[in-house]
């Protein structure tokens, strides 16, 4: 079994990286919509 520790910081490392895909989606949605149109 993997040590918690790793666990969590893997578990951050991912939740930060989904919250940075996040804010780059909603800031990129409006600028593809713009283009799309």
């Amino acid at each position: 079994m993997a040590p918690t520790g790793g666990a969590g910081v893997v578990g951050m490392n991912l939740f930060r990286g989904v919250c940075c895909m996040v804010r780059h989606v909603k800031w990129l949605l409006p600028v593809v919509l713009m283009l799309w149109e």
